[in-house]
């Protein structure tokens, strides 16, 4: 096997950090739909001029 080829390490040397990431991104998918769905909203967020009306 040639050693440019990354493997990773078992489960039981993975870092701590590995886990709280996972929570990290659970919290975040649950708590996605709680976001505002106001476009006016995320545009004012991102500091983008306001939905003009046609």
């Amino acid at each position: 096997m040639p050693s440019s080829i990354h493997t990773h390490p078992p489960p039981a040397e993975c870092p701590s950090e590995v886990p709280q990431a996972f929570g990290a991104g659970d919290e975040r998918l649950i708590g996605w739909p709680a976001d505002p769905r106001d476009g006016d909203y995320w545009r004012a967020e991102a500091g983008l001029p306001a939905h003009l009306a046609s």
